[in-house]
């Protein structure tokens, strides 16, 4: 049975391409397009790992994030931070909040998601 990935990403293009390339590498992949509507799919079902951006309507990827370590249930599911805030104190946050990695979209490795993905899977 493969792993189920949540990405969240609000931009379809994106989520489009990283989707197809965690599929092609046999993750089951379900799409969120914020994080209110990822919470949802939280609470319907059991994921693997989430893929997050952190700049997206109703809720972003850092409350998310909070949001999935204040729940005993997702606590210690991984998240990966995938955006475009390359501040350090962007990074800082997103670690701050829970996130395990974060990554750029400016600097965005298809394979360097998927090396960071099974480590955490692992």
């Amino acid at each position: 049975m493969s792993d189920k990935i949540l990405l969240v990403e609000d931009e379809h293009q994106i989520a489009k391409f990283i989707s197809r390339g965690l599929q092609r590498e046999g993750y089951q992949v379900i799409t969120a397009e914020n994080g209110l509507d990822a919470l949802n799919k939280l609470g319907q079902q059991e994921f693997d790992l989430v893929v997050t951006d952190i700049l997206m309507p109703k809720m972003d990827g850092f409350t998310l994030t909070r949001e999935i370590r204040s729940s005993e249930r997702t606590k210690d599911l991984p998240v990966v931070v995938v955006t475009s805030m390359e501040s350090e104190e962007d990074k800082r946050r997103g670690l701050e909040v829970g996130a395990n990695a974060y990554l750029i979209k400016s600097s965005f490795d298809q394979k360097n998601l998927i090396e960071t993905i099974e480590r955490l899977l692992s």
